[in-house]
């Protein structure tokens, strides 16, 4: 019996998977030929959008006006030198000043190309370059002094010059340079020690180090205690003072300073009696101090540190963070502080505060006459109320609403506390107060200390 289909005799299963096969090939056919349609209808509007966007870049080329949302291009351009950073507000500029006198000139020229290695001919153009650097190390300088005697008819003695450095092996110069880098500088006898021998092959022990620091310390002694005697003539004095070592017992090291004067005292007191010794019972400028009660007995014009005030309420805000009192309390005063400023500014520039003056002073008894709810802030209150009169005394004078002067003053102590951890003596703390006063003292007068030291020693 023959197979009558047209597929060939198969099953009559195969027959129509493989039709049904057929059909899926030719829809396929077709929509292939169809997204090849569309693909070239894309490829058509991408060119026409490429033509238009060249187009556009060449208009927009010949006016040189990019669109406002498009940076301008700076790729071809040099970009503008920033300008340099001046000083802060309140400090003085330090412009980089070329030296005015040139000690030797020196003159280079190129012999090869540092390409090719070609000689080279006479240089065609030259430019100049200052360069400052610092002398090699070197011996120090021996001097042979012959000291001549002769013979007094009126004492009828032999008498000869009374320098008493000039019988000391170590010139005056050397005394001087140690003396700044221990009490300037902060640098320990161990490494002045280092720096002698490294920069004028000096070899000198830590022990003869010392014995200079005293000598120079004595040689000062006079021109100490007229330092202490003209504090009473100052028109006011910051005052502050940080703990102390002396030979391991606690002590202290007092500031009184200004901007002319720097007096250090340590002593193992911190009460009032060593300001009665500085000051006196009583002191004709005004005083500027933080909280401490030791300042209070003297009598003189004061005035309160608004740093140390302020401060106060960092703890409590710190260990409150949510209590609207504590931060209302707070903010209220830094108001009172910056209005104090403000007047102070229109004081010194010539106007009329008292009407100001006197407002801001009723505002505060107000404000810290009233009974706050924190404990923190009562305690506060209280420490107002007994300093209110010396809160805005600066506003009329030409003293710091704070005593960061002071702080300043005493830094450099605290920073050779750190490495000398102190004094080991009663003559090496009174060899610290009086080198210290004296090289601060020199500095603020723009004295330079080694020059100054060194005709003092002579003299």
């Amino acid at each position: 019996m023959s197979n009558q289909s047209g597929t060939g005799g198969g099953h009559p299963s195969q027959d129509r998977a493989l039709i049904k096969t057929r059909r899926e090939v030719k829809r396929l056919e077709e929509a292939l030929r169809k997204e090849s349609g569309d693909n070239e209808k894309l490829r058509q509007e991408i060119e026409r959008l490429k033509q238009e966007n060249e187009k556009l870049r060449k208009e927009l080329a010949a006016t040189r006006q990019p669109p406002r949302w498009a940076k301008a291009n700076r790729s071809g351009q040099q970009k503008k030198r920033a300008k340099k950073r001046g000083p802060k507000n309140g400090h003085a500029p330090h412009p980089r000043t070329l030296p005015q006198v040139v000690d030797r000139e020196v003159g280079l020229v190129p012999k090869h190309c540092p390409d090719c290695q070609g000689n080279l001919p006479e240089p065609s153009k030259w430019h100049t370059h200052t360069q400052i650097d610092l002398p090699p190390p070197s011996q120090p300088i021996v001097t042979r002094f012959h000291v001549g005697w002769s013979y007094c008819k009126n004492c009828q003695k032999e008498v000869s010059i009374k320098n008493r450095l000039s019988g000391s092996k170590y010139g005056p110069n050397l005394h001087a340079q140690v003396c700044y880098w221990k009490f300037s500088l902060g640098l320990t006898l161990g490494k002045i020690q280092s720096l002698l021998n490294e920069q004028y092959r000096l070899k000198l022990s830590t022990g003869l180090l010392s014995g200079m620091i005293t000598r120079s310390a004595k040689r000062f002694e006079g021109a100490y205690e007229d330092l202490g005697t003209s504090l009473s003539s100052q028109a006011f004095l910051h005052g502050d003072e940080t703990s102390w070592r002396n030979d391991g017992n606690n002590a202290w090291l007092w500031s009184f300073s200004n901007q002319d004067v720097s007096y250090y005292v340590i002593d193992r007191s911190r009460g009032q009696k060593v300001i009665d010794d500085v000051l006196g019972k009583s002191f004709n400028g005004v005083l500027v101090s933080d909280f401490y009660s030791a300042y209070n007995g003297i009598d003189c014009e004061k005035k309160k540190c608004w740093t140390h005030l302020l401060r106060e309420f960092r703890e409590p805000k710190k260990k409150y963070p949510k209590n609207a009192e504590i931060k209302s309390y707070s903010k209220q005063m830094k108001r009172f502080f910056r209005r104090g400023l403000s007047l102070q500014e229109a004081h010194r520039a010539g106007k009329n505060i008292e009407t100001r003056f006197r407002r801001l002073v009723d505002d505060t008894v107000c404000f810290i006459f009233k009974n706050p709810k924190h404990p923190d802030l009562k305690r506060l209150a209280k420490r107002l109320r007994k300093y209110r009169n010396e809160l805005y005394v600066f506003v009329k004078s030409e003293v710091d609403a704070t005593n960061n002067a002071a702080e300043r003053e005493i830094r450099p102590a605290v920073l050779m506390r750190k490495t000398s951890y102190g004094n080991r003596s009663d003559q090496g703390a009174e060899n610290q107060a009086i080198l210290m006063s004296m090289i601060r003292t020199a500095s603020k007068s723009g004295q330079n200390f080694i020059q100054m030291a060194s005709s003092h020693f002579c003299s």
